[in-house]
C-alpha cells in the first residue's frame, strides 16, 4: 500500500512539474511563485513520507528473510546430521544438500530485494520531463516599489535577443504609450509582437535600452510591483489542475465568491460555469479537459479581470475558437480595456480596429504607428495584413 502511495505521490510530483514549467509566464506575472513551491513542497513531503514507509518495510523484510533462510538451513542442518548419524544418508550427500539449500535462501533474499527495487522503480515510467537551463531572475539590490502606473509607459531604443541566437528579435525600439491607451501591435510571424510584450513584465531583458513606467525604469523595481499591475492572456491557455473558481481566483487568492462570479459574468464565462453540476467548483483537468478553447479563454479573461491590474496584455487572445466565442471574448475585452492601459497582439483585425494606436511591426522594428484609417492609407503591410485578416500573423 505505502509503494502505491508513493508512486501516487511521485505522479503528482511530475505533474505538478509539468504544469508549473508550462504555465511559467502566468506563475510570474500573478506573482504566485511562492504558491506553486509551498504547494510543490507539500507533495514533495506526503512522497518522502511515504518512502520511509517503504524503507521501514525493506528493513524488516531483509532480516526476516535472512532470518528465515538460516532457520531452513538450520533444520535441514540438524536433520541431515541426524540422517547421516544413523546411516540413512551418505555423508557427500549431506554436503550436497547444504549447497543446495545455501543457494536457495540467497535466492529468495536476491528475489526479496528484486521486488522492492522494481516497485520503486515503477514511478519513474510515469513521466518523461525535461527542465530547461533558464538565466535567474535579477532584482536590483536597491529596488523600490514601483507605484501604479498613471502617466505613461516608454520603450526607449530597445534591443533584445534570445540567448541562443546570435540575431536581435527587436532592433531600436521606440514607443510611447499613454495611460488608459489601448495599443494594438500586428505584424508578419517573427516580427517581434510578442517578445515586446514579454518585456512589459519583465519575462526577459533587453540587452540595452529602458523601458519607463512614469519616467521609472523597471529594472530598478521590485519584480513583484512590477508584476501586481500586470494582467496576461495568452493564445496558449494555461489553467491548472483545480476548480474554476481557483484558476480564476489565480490572481488575487483572497477573492471572494461574489467577485469571482462577478469577474465571470464580465468575461461571459458565468452562463457556461452556471449549468455545471458542481458550477464553480468544477475541477478543470490537465489541459483544460472536458471545456472548450473558447471557454478556457473566457475563465483566464475572467482571471485578468479579477487581478484588476493596471497594464492588460492580450497575447494572440481570439485566435483559434469558434466565431461566438470570439464575439464574447472581443466585447468582454472592449469592456475591461475601457480606461485601461491594453496591449493587443491578435490574428484577427476585430480585435485591433478599435484601437487608440496601432503599432505595425516587422523584422523586429517598429514600421509605422497610428489610427487605422491612417495605417490603410499610408502603410503597405498593413493594408496586406488587413486584406489576408491577419491569417498569416
Amino acid at each position: 500500500r505505502a509503494t502505491k502511495k508513493s508512486l501516487m505521490a511521485r505522479a503528482l510530483i511530475l505533474g505538478k512539474l509539468k504544469e508549473a514549467l508550462g504555465a511559467v509566464k502566468i506563475i510570474k506575472v500573478y506573482n504566485r511563485q511562492d504558491y506553486e513551491c509551498s504547494n510543490f513542497t507539500g507533495i514533495n513531503r506526503r512522497l518522502l513520507r511515504q518512502q520511509f514507509r517503504i524503507s521501514k518495510v525493506d528493513a524488516s523484510t531483509g532480516p526476516l528473510m535472512e532470518t528465515l533462510g538460516m532457520l531452513a538451513g538450520s533444520v535441514g542442518l540438524v536433520f541431515g546430521a541426524h540422517w547421516v548419524y544413523r546411516g540413512q544418508m551418505q555423508a557427500s550427500d549431506f554436503f550436497t544438500l547444504l549447497i543446495l539449500l545455501g543457494g536457495t535462501a540467497e535466492s529468495v533474499r536476491k528475489v526479496s530485494d528484486v521486488w522492492n527495487k522494481l516497485q520503486q522503480a515503477n514511478a519513474a515510467a510515469e513521466r518523461v520531463f525535461a527542465v530547461v537551463d533558464e538565466k535567474p531572475e535579477v532584482e536590483s539590490p536597491d529596488a523600490f516599489e514601483l507605484a501604479p502606473l498613471k502617466n505613461k509607459i516608454e520603450f526607449k531604443d530597445i534591443v533584445f535577443s534570445y540567448p541562443s541566437s546570435q540575431s536581435a528579435v527587436l532592433k531600436g525600439i521606440n514607443l510611447s504609450v499613454e495611460a488608459g491607451h489601448n495599443v494594438a501591435i500586428v505584424g508578419p510571424n517573427g516580427s517581434g509582437k510578442t517578445t515586446l510584450a514579454n518585456l512589459i513584465p519583465r519575462l526577459y531583458d533587453p540587452q540595452s535600452g529602458q523601458i519607463l513606467i512614469d519616467g521609472k525604469d523597471i529594472r530598478q523595481a521590485t519584480l513583484f510591483s512590477l508584476r501586481s499591475q500586470i494582467g496576461l492572456v495568452t493564445q496558449n491557455v494555461t489553467t491548472f489542475n483545480d476548480t474554476i473558481a481557483a484558476n480564476i481566483a489565480y490572481g488575487k487568492a483572497n477573492a471572494t465568491k461574489e467577485e469571482i462570479v462577478a469577474a465571470a459574468k464580465r468575461s461571459f464565462a458565468h452562463e457556461f460555469i452556471a449549468p455545471l453540476p458542481d458550477g464553480y467548483d468544477t475541477v478543470i483537468g490537465e489541459q483544460g479537459a472536458g471545456l472548450s478553447g473558447g471557454q478556457l479563454q473566457r475563465i483566464v479573461i475572467a482571471r485578468a479581470i479579477l487581478k484588476n491590474p493596471a497594464i492588460l496584455i492580450f497575447d494572440e487572445a481570439t485566435s483559434q475558437v469558434d466565431a461566438d466565442s470570439e464575439a464574447k471574448i472581443h466585447k468582454a475585452i472592449e469592456e475591461i480595456m475601457h480606461h485601461r492601459t491594453s496591449f493587443i497582439i491578435a490574428h484577427r483585425f476585430s480585435t485591433v480596429i478599435s484601437a487608440d494606436v496601432i503599432v505595425v511591426m516587422d523584422a523586429g522594428r517598429i514600421i509605422a504607428q497610428g489610427r487605422h484609417d491612417t495605417l490603410m492609407r499610408t502603410c503597405s503591410l498593413y493594408q496586406s495584413l488587413y486584406e489576408t485578416q491577419l491569417v498569416k500573423g
